[in-house]
């Protein structure tokens, strides 16, 4: 068990003993982590009869609420910002895998210095511990799975639900136990742990899951089409338009799980460094996705990120959004990283 669990463990169960109505969040975009380990910890709350409210900033992207609807309790989501919530209303706010508040609220002016305690529980290098109360660890763990050993650490148990909840969650945030960052063995321990509390048919669960329709993998193969090399091959860059799903038969909502798969296609280079992903947002905006997965030469993708306000993320995994024309952005793109790593030369 990780000393850091053992240690804030009953500092945490202690404070959600003490309370009757908390509040958890989902961050902004929500992937499967996010959602796994808020409807999970939800059940685990729940089963030990605590009032639970999960508060989304934003809607759930088209195909990852696909395997969301998996999991119980996705239907009784609030779609609010947190900074409208009335926190009176709550006791406690558990702030999940979230790295700052500005992963949390779309609005600027919201603090998670509120006027009720949070605990923050998270995996991202550069969350800073801005709980009250803080179980932050940066490497071999996802959230999801921080909550499985926090529950076993807590001997609280995980109902079946919550299982799967865990489960799903790490299947996505770690690769299917791929990425070295959030894994670890304790993972794989874990995992087998929740198939068997859960019941879980994980193989039908994983390809049901990760397989994909016909409009995403033609969208998948325009921005694979694009790809250029950057710094002698260091870097791989490509991007998606609106216009590119509609024209694979997707809407606007489907960007958030197409960048997603592309940015993670692109990944697997044995002979790039990073890869960076351009997709459009409306109002002339650009979510920037970059990764960096290769053992062999890895960088932190966190370090480009953080030089645009609003950025952030993991260090093999990181994203930032940048306004103007696309020519700007791209050149934008090119010069952050040229700036983050000037041992890679000229592009």
């Amino acid at each position: 068990m990780n000393p850091t669990i053992q240690k804030i463990s009953p500092i945490i169960w202690e404070k959600i003993k003490n309370s009757s109505s908390l509040l958890i969040n989902l961050h902004l975009s929500p992937d499967q982590d996010s959602l796994g380990s808020s409807l999970g910890l939800k059940s685990v709350l729940e089963k030990i009869g605590k009032k639970v409210t999960i508060v989304s900033s934003d809607p759930i992207g088209k195909e990852t609420s696909e395997t969301a609807k998996l999991m119980k309790g996705f239907d009784q989501i609030v779609f609010k910002d947190p900074s409208e919530v009335d926190m009176t209303q709550y006791d406690l706010f558990i702030i999940l895998d979230s790295d700052a508040p500005n992963r949390i609220s779309r609005n600027p002016e919201f603090k998670a210095s509120l006027k009720i305690p949070t605990i923050v529980i998270d995996h991202h290098q550069s969350n800073p511990e801005f709980g009250d109360i803080n179980l932050v660890i940066k490497d071999g763990f996802c959230t999801s799975e921080l909550l499985y050993w926090l529950c076993k650490q807590g001997n609280v148990d995980i109902p079946k639900e919550a299982a799967l909840d865990f489960f799903i969650g790490m299947v996505f945030d770690t690769g299917q136990f791929r990425y070295p960052g959030p894994t670890s063995s304790d993972s794989y321990r874990a995992a087998a742990d929740l198939i068997d509390i859960g019941k879980i048919d994980f193989a039908s669960l994983i390809w049901n899951s990760l397989s994909k329709k016909n409009g995403l993998i033609k969208a998948i193969g325009i921005g694979a089409s694009r790809i250029e090399e950057y710094f002698g091959g260091k870097v791989l860059l490509t991007y998606l338009l609106e216009n590119d799903l509609n024209a694979c038969g997707m809407g606007p909502e489907s960007m958030n799980t197409v960048y997603r798969v592309l940015s993670d296609f692109m990944s697997d280079s044995k002979e790039s460094s990073i890869t960076a992903l351009i997709y459009q947002l409306p109002k002339d905006k650009w979510g920037i996705s970059l990764r960096s997965n290769n053992s062999n030469d890895y960088k932190d993708v966190s370090l480009i990120a953080k030089k645009v306000p609003g950025g952030g993320g993991h260090m093999r995994a990181a994203g930032l959004s940048l306004n103007g024309e696309f020519n700007e952005v791209k050149t934008k793109v090119i010069n952050l990283i040229r700036e983050t790593f000037p041992e890679f030369g000229q592009p």
